[in-house]
């Protein structure tokens, strides 16, 4: 129940940094993705489907309140989850610097997914004449993100653990 609780807070708390916080303190048009920053780190320390179940929630929410096509981002998160649960546990992802790499390649990801979704439904997509401008950078602040998370996280996920193996 407890992790039910923490998982709702959580989202809420993402949804409120992405439609109120990151808007309002605008620099120079950059937004970083926090919905990501918390899949990824979730996917590092607890695997791919618990971070996949936490991005169709937040995707879902996001494309229900804001998006024209619902589910397509849930998709994105979704598949972004899996691909971070793949460097669950490892001896590298213990890296702060791996934290960022992942972090930023998750945004160009999500950000390129998107446009070849959006291209797919009909639209028309600029992608290459944003991208230096805005998803670089963009990418880099999502990045940032992660490190400090993962070190809260893992920590948070580390006492559960000790808690665990006492208990018979």
């Amino acid at each position: 129940m407890k992790k039910a609780l923490l998982v709702i807070a959580a989202l809420l708390c993402n949804l409120l940094l992405e439609s109120i916080v990151f808007v309002r303190i605008n620099l120079w048009g950059l937004l970083p993705d926090s919905i990501i920053a918390v899949v990824a780190t979730i996917a590092l320390v607890g695997g791919g489907r618990k971070a996949g179940a936490y991005g169709v929630a937040a995707g879902l929410l996001i494309g229900i309140l804001f998006g024209k096509y619902i589910g397509l981002e849930a998709l994105i998160y979704l598949l972004l989850a899996l691909l971070c649960g793949v460097f669950t546990h490892k001896y590298y992802a213990d890296n702060w610097i791996f934290h960022i790499a992942l972090g930023a390649g998750c945004y160009l990801l999500k950000e390129g997914m998107m446009a070849l979704g959006l291209k797919l439904l009909g639209n028309n997509v600029n992608f290459f004449g944003y991208f230096l401008r805005y998803f670089l950078p963009s990418a880099l602040l999502t990045g940032l993100m992660v490190a400090p998370l993962y070190a809260v996280y893992s920590r948070m996920n580390k006492g559960q653990l000790r808690r665990s193996r006492r208990q018979p």
